[in-house]
């Protein structure tokens, strides 16, 4: 909580407030962002944790009207960063992957009409493309600007500063786009590892 005050730059009095105001977590989390988003004079605010997926219908309960945003990039170069950055074993990947689709494939026509898949590798080789349509589905007029992000360190920074930790996340968004990420499976990965996930991708492919 101490980490969450000082990265957002809320101060003591206006924490203390918004913590009195709120019925629980998830009024708390509504009431920061939204306290952020109108000190920066937005109209709106954006939480891109992955697992949102799986509480899709918790979250429509509290926001009903909102969108949700699901990327999809190759399994392979997935696990890739996984095995990297999380150091977790395949079968914990595995897991978490088929969890991911299978709460998506649980929602109803309804429900899925909040959702657009968008694809990692079509961001970043067509972003202007893929952020039109993203700006479409969420209803924000689109600006090329969106598409030419240039990179920015200040989230590094503060994470660094007030965290003490590396964030690969912050890291990536201190660059311009990239895309040597995609293929990332190539170099990352065993031989044995690339077929195990290749095998689980045909049995997943044989089912759709």
């Amino acid at each position: 909580m101490s980490w969450t005050r000082e990265f957002f730059e809320v101060d003591r009095a206006s924490w203390g407030a918004l913590i009195e105001a709120s019925t629980d977590a998830t009024d708390f989390l509504d009431r920061l962002m939204t306290w952020c988003a109108r000190r920066e004079d937005k109209r709106r605010w954006v939480e891109k944790t992955p697992d949102n997926i799986l509480y899709a219908r918790q979250i429509w309960t509290k926001w009903p009207d909102s969108p949700l945003l699901y990327s999809v990039r190759d399994p392979r170069d997935c696990f890739a960063s996984w095995k990297v950055n999380k150091r977790l074993p395949i079968e914990a990947f595995l897991d978490k992957w088929k969890a991911h689709r299978a709460a998506l494939e649980e929602l109803d026509a309804q429900e899925a009409a909040k959702v657009l898949e968008v694809r990692y590798e079509a961001v970043v080789r067509q972003p202007h493309d893929e952020m039109a349509k993203v700006c479409d589905f969420i209803g924000e007029e689109f600006f090329p600007d969106m598409a030419d992000y240039q990179g920015d360190s200040s989230d590094q920074q503060k994470v660094l500063e007030i965290a003490g930790i590396h964030s690969t996340t912050a890291e990536s968004l201190s660059r311009p786009i990239f895309d040597s990420s995609i293929g990332r499976f190539k170099r990352d990965l065993t031989a044995e590892e690339v077929d195990r996930v290749e095998n689980w991708m045909t049995v997943e492919d044989g089912h759709g």
